[in-house]
């Protein structure tokens, strides 16, 4: 787990410990790379870096969960500019911030760690849900399969794109996948 406290000072080193990860990134393997050279790439000390987490990992879930807040912000502010008319809708603001974010994702998905991007994608609908609780359709005994559906769609498209070189611009790509995601596709489909 990681243990940020609200200060600066410990923001500021979990910054250099992640900014130092990711130097070491470029050219080594993420499961070679041992914490003593994380600790001297960022310029701290390993007491730094314990104080603030538990392990290698934990700085990729920070860094993760701190870009899926960001995220949330930028979906009420798109959406008091852009009121939804449809729920497929969030994809265009979702790519369009990861347009900007694709460094976290890079990391992940070369750390063969996606699956931190689908906990803070949990992360974030459950806040949601809990900020609009009282207008949620869903029953609560659904509501994690709710989130299971959404977050699986949402990052598999994310580590896609991201994959594919972003070579669709987020807007298109958006509304396209939002098109097929409100037509969805049946079982004779497929036979």
């Amino acid at each position: 787990m990681y243990h940020i406290k609200e200060d600066q000072r410990s923001k500021f080193s979990a910054t250099l410990i992640y900014e130092g990860l990711t130097k070491l990134m470029v050219n080594k393997v993420y499961e070679e790379i041992k914490i003593t050279e994380i600790v001297n790439a960022a310029g701290v000390g390993r007491a730094t870096f314990y104080r603030n987490f538990d392990s290698k990992i934990d700085i990729l879930r920070y860094q993760s969960d701190k870009i899926f807040q960001g995220l949330l912000e930028h979906l009420f502010a798109y959406h008091k500019k852009t009121p939804v008319k449809r729920s497929s809708e969030f994809l265009v603001p979702f790519l369009e911030y990861f347009d900007v974010h694709t460094d976290i994702v890079n990391l992940l998905i070369k750390a063969n760690h996606v699956d931190i991007l689908v906990d803070s994608m949990n992360l974030l609908f459950k806040d949601m849900y809990e900020a609009y609780k009282t207008s949620a359709s869903h029953p609560d005994e659904t509501w994690s399969y709710f989130i299971a559906i959404r977050s699986g769609i949402t990052i598999n498209i994310l580590v896609q794109w991201i994959k594919d070189g972003k070579t669709i611009p987020p807007k298109r790509l958006g509304e396209l996948l939002g098109n097929q995601l409100a037509n969805s596709f049946t079982v004779d489909q497929f036979l």
